[in-house]
């Protein structure tokens, strides 16, 4: 602490003054200039010690203006400017100040552009647009619910601009969080014209009764070809006939061969901890949200244009689109990159974060948590959410650590989302790990949408035990198969379960099966027989980008930042023994609809699992005309077993004439009934 005393704002009748131990006198009193001539006394009503400081919590009566400046004087004559802090924090502060049908962002045609901007703490506001031409300033006006307004009679398409404010102690400048496309340098925003959008052309109509979804990044499915100018381009990861070094089908052809009904793609909005202008400087994986409208131009062929990015992913999702397969976005809500200097943030300050105390709190482990119960925070995610559908033609979205994001918010975005797309797919990471779950959209809260889809972790950890060879609890597994939906365990319907055994910051099954030290000779096998259970299980299947490669990442868990010699997806590694097996196992799970059945509510078809003596499972599905038996073996020991009647569909275990099961593996086997 600089001054003597800091006093802040904390409600609309509370001023914290926290004072230096060494500067604290018994007989210090306070009071707060309104003007020259008007002095308000500071009661005091609270003295805490904590550490090295002093907190005096003292009351007023004053109907105080938010939008000036005030200053609090001590008996000792010295003078501190009034810091708005917790009053932000405040029901009253988020019920008068929501300004829920204000248009924010800048509203472009070709004859005015009209600016908005929400910082119901600044004194003033300011906007600077800069062109190749010229330089221009200009006031705004304060309007309702802190909403800043200007309408500018000029065609101002393709200019950039900023804002200039006052809030405490100093100007400050930032772009507009609402902005369609931000600089490279995090200074600026671009007024668009959306007029000269890429226009897309084609829309996956058929409902998709049993999503698969394939996780991918733009940069590591893309820089293995070195040769090419768009290595880790918006434009190579759609191009169509890439190769490895063998000849053989890679990157965007090979996931269209494989089957699969979504790609979801790792985060493609504006983030941090990259240069956007020297793009292979710096690798990461982008979960550093600066922007929730804007798109990253690290992917695009030229970052300083602001259109160009915007036109690239349009068109990108358009090539998968008219390749028949539907598109997920990945999205960061729960947290932002660089907190301080977030732009809403600024504008706003202490508004946007939950705090633990005076800190803010990182139960997200990425120094911040967004607040998004509060109005204007559930605002923007919503907001951003319906332009990124409507304006991308989006499938779905995937949602970065959800159990941090409130209950209200994910229901009510979901609502809205599903009006424009009915078959959209919502789903996340629904840890609980917030300091109050109960209010929180984790996998355990039963407030949460049916609808909407979690990670299932306790699938991920028992699956991969018992693939790897161990024997698990056979109700454990069990449930896990019948996306831990059986007595409504953990969800009310399997497919709010997202099955997966490798995600990407998880280590790879492979490195996982290094680690634990299973035999060479069976690492094919195992990843194999994880991918059946994966694919075969009740619930949504999810498959990790290189995951039927056997990716290994060096045995490192969360390689968010460590560059594309650790990232890359090596197309070399295409196993067409594995690739046939994951193609056969997709096909059976899109023919066979008693899946699609069973996995929205389990009384749907005729479900039975039993564990043999070698700890082999029996998986039974039957529909009204057939049956599908499902074998998962995990040990290397021979089995007799009798199987009459029944067809081979698919299998990596050696079945002999249908009376014995060799190997690690898995069998599919049909039977009419």
């Amino acid at each position: 602490m600089v001054n003597d005393f800091c006093p802040y704002l904390d409600s609309f009748n509370t001023i914290t003054i926290v004072i230096k131990k060494e500067n604290y006198k018994d007989d210090l009193s306070f009071s707060l200039e309104i003007d020259n001539n008007t002095k308000v006394s500071l009661d005091i009503t609270k003295k805490l010690v904590e550490n090295d400081v002093v907190k005096l919590i003292t009351f007023f009566e004053y109907e105080i203006n938010l939008n000036k400046i005030y200053y609090v004087i001590s008996s000792s004559d010295r003078r501190e400017e009034l810091a708005p802090r917790f009053i932000t924090k405040t029901s009253l502060f988020d019920t008068y100040y929501s300004s829920l049908d204000a248009k924010l962002g800048p509203i472009y045609n070709n004859e005015y552009t009209i600016f908005r901007v929400w910082s119901p703490l600044s004194k003033y506001m300011r906007i600077e647009l800069i062109n190749d031409i010229e330089t221009l300033t200009f006031d705004l006006t304060l309007k309702d619910k802190g909403v800043w307004e200007i309408k500018i009679n000029k065609d101002l398409e393709g200019y950039k601009y900023r804002y200039f404010f006052y809030v405490y102690k100093k100007e400050e400048s930032t772009y507009d969080p609402y902005s369609l496309s931000i600089s490279p340098d995090n200074l600026y925003s671009y007024v668009i014209d959306k007029n000269k959008f890429y226009i897309q052309k084609y829309n996956v109509s058929n409902v998709v009764s049993s999503p698969i979804i394939y996780e991918a990044s733009i940069r590591d499915f893309t820089s293995y070809f070195k040769d090419s100018n768009f290595r880790g381009k918006y434009d190579l990861f759609t191009k169509e006939g890439l190769v490895n070094n063998s000849g053989i089908l890679s990157s965007f052809s090979h996931i269209l061969s494989l089957g699969v009904t979504h790609i979801q793609i790792m985060p493609i909005f504006y983030f941090g901890g990259v240069i956007e202008e020297d793009e292979f400087s710096k690798y990461n994986w982008g979960y550093n949200p600066l922007g929730f409208f804007s798109l990253s131009g690290i992917y695009s062929k030229d970052a300083l244009n602001p259109y160009l990015r915007i036109n690239e992913v349009k068109m990108m999702i358009d090539n998968i689109h008219k390749n028949g397969l539907k598109v997920v976005m990945d999205v960061v809500y729960n947290h932002v990159y660089m907190p301080k200097s977030f732009s809403m943030n600024k504008l706003c300050p202490y508004y946007i974060y939950l705090y633990d105390g005076d800190a803010i709190s990182e139960r997200s482990g990425c120094e911040n948590d967004l607040d998004t119960s509060k109005n204007m925070v559930r605002k923007i995610i919503i907001e951003s959410l319906l332009y990124l559908l409507e304006e991308f033609n989006l499938d779905g979205f995937r949602f970065d650590l959800m159990g941090l994001i409130d209950t209200i918010t994910i229901n009510e975005a979901y609502k809205r989302l599903k009006e424009k797309k009915d078959d959209i797919l919502f789903y996340g990471e629904g840890w609980a790990m917030a300091k109050d779950n109960s209010i929180m959209a984790n996998m355990y809260n039963k407030l949460i949408n049916r609808d909407i889809s979690f990670f299932n972790d306790n699938f991920r950890n028992n699956i991969k035990e018992y693939s790897i060879g161990n024997k698990v609890n056979h109700n454990v597994i069990k449930n896990a198969i019948l996306g831990s939906s059986n007595l409504r365990s953990i969800f009310r319907t399997p497919n709010q379960s997202i099955n997966y055994t490798e995600c990407h910051d998880d280590l790879t099954f492979y490195d996982f099966m290094i680690k634990r030290g299973v035999k060479t000779e069976e690492l094919k096998d195992r990843a194999i027989l994880s991918l059946a259970l994966v694919l075969l299980s009740l619930g949504i299947p999810f498959i990790s980008e290189g995951q039927e490669l056997l990716r290994t990442k060096n045995c490192i868990p969360n390689t968010y930042n460590l560059g594309d010699e650790i990232n890359m997806i090596n197309w070399d590694n295409l196993d067409e023994c594995v690739i046939s097996k994951i193609k056969e196992l997709i096909d059976i799970r899109k023919t066979y609809d008693v899946f699609n059945k069973a996995s929205k509510d389990l009384k749907n078809v005729s479900i039975d699992i039993k564990f043999t003596h070698e700890n082999t499972i029996l998986f039974k599905l039957e529909d009204d005309n057939y049956e599908l038996l499902m074998i998962f073996k995990n040990s290397i020991s021979n089995e007799n077993i009798k199987l009459d009647g029944y067809k081979a569909l698919s299998n990596s275990l050696d079945l002999f004439d249908f009376k014995e099961l060799r190997g690690i593996g898995y069998a599919v086997l049909f039977k009419e009934v």
